[in-house]
């Protein structure tokens, strides 16, 4: 057996014998070839070939380095620009990732979240552990903009910061504010073991809680991306949230930061339809 045939631990990635790996892509060219006569861009098609064959992978195949263009391109019989389109794909689903100077590697399934669930609810379900790691925590004036939040009146409320992991990795970074009458409810014990909603049960007493919610996209600060432990102007989802008690009264606000590479936020809507 030689070199190729083995696997080997390279700084970080995975990377399988040569032609076991080419074998893999090659079986499924051949079970679902490329039609140029498809009404689907070659790109496109190319690109769900790709993901099927990280997909064949399974947990095996996270860091293991991705087939470079070269060899997309004698595989599959397309041009250098068709392949860069169906890598670019792939990099948007958060498939793969690309390292300067190293190559391109299959990245960590994104975490699906349904933001009508609970988070930790979502990870227990697929098995994945949830931790937090108390950063700051106490009184502190209130923020100008939250005063429209909380009423014109309130002086101070009590805020929050912590590291939300999973599964050993930091994910995101929680900063929450809540009026002071709550803060005898608040230990660090309670903010490094419960949910925000365990929290706010514990506060309120409350049976229900309504939220509203606002997703942005932003490149993080230096501060951000080093609590974070990750790259100045790493992307993130940015969700702000207000929590309701009785569905009027604010009892909570909330800035959590996700890192946009691990995270695939979903919801569902319904949309009525009438006659005019």
């Amino acid at each position: 057996m030689n070199d190729q045939d083995t696997e080997v631990l390279e700084a970080g990635g995975l990377r399988v014998g040569e032609e076991q790996r080419l074998a893999d892509i090659q079986r499924i060219i051949e079970s679902d070839p490329l039609s140029p006569s498809s009404p689907v861009p070659l790109y496109a098609q190319l690109a769900t070939r790709l993901s099927a064959y990280i997909a064949s992978l399974g947990e095996q195949g996270v860091g293991r380095l991705f087939p470079s263009e070269n060899e997309c391109i004698r595989m599959f019989g397309v041009s250098r620009p068709t392949v860069r389109q169906a890598i670019s794909e792939l990099m948007a689903q958060g498939l793969v990732r690309k390292e300067r100077g190293r190559g391109t590697f299959i990245c960590e399934p994104r975490m699906v979240h349904d933001i009508g669930h609970i988070f930790e609810d979502d990870m227990r379900a697929a098995r994945r552990t949830v931790e937090f790691s108390l950063l700051e925590h106490g009184e502190v004036s209130a923020p100008r903009a939250l005063r429209s939040v909380f009423g014109s009146e309130i002086k101070h409320l009590y805020r929050f910061l912590r590291l939300r992991s999973v599964a050993g990795r930091v994910v995101g970074l929680e900063e929450r504010f809540l009026p002071t009458r709550f803060k005898h409810f608040i230990t660090p014990r309670v903010l490094m073991e419960d949910h925000v909603f365990a929290i706010l049960r514990l506060c309120t007493q409350a049976d229900e809680i309504t939220t509203m919610n606002a997703v942005r996209a932003a490149a993080l600060n230096e501060h951000d991306a080093s609590l974070a432990g990750v790259q100045k102007d790493s992307m993130a989802l940015i969700r702000e949230t207000t929590y309701f008690i009785d569905k009027k009264t604010p009892v909570m606000y909330g800035i959590v930061t996700f890192l946009a590479d691990l995270y695939q936020l979903r919801f569902q809507s319904t949309v009525e339809l009438r006659a005019k």
